[in-house]
């Protein structure tokens, strides 16, 4: 990862209302904007779940974003869209 650019791993964990969460591995590639911000895009796969996705086995999904400026300077808007598997 370099002057914000390159790629990324991380651990996703969704909570929800009641507690109950979704877990995924997201892996990831982030590319610097000329203003200073970054867009990123990611795969996620679905790794565990509680509560009301308890027993998740698996699933994909994609991981997309951006910020307008430096990173902790701005809002780091996202969006996750999932399919899950139940086992």
């Amino acid at each position: 990862y370099t002057d914000g650019n390159g790629p990324w791993s991380a651990i996703l964990t969704l909570t929800f209302e009641n507690g109950s969460t979704i877990v995924g591995s997201v892996n990831g590639l982030t590319s610097a904007t000329d203003e200073g911000g970054a867009q990123f895009a990611g795969t996620v796969a679905v790794i565990g779940g509680t509560g009301d996705f308890a027993g998740v086995s698996g699933g994909t999904g994609t991981y997309l974003g951006g910020r307008s400026g430096d990173l902790g300077a701005t809002p780091l808007p996202t969006e996750v869209t999932l399919r899950i598997t139940e086992s």
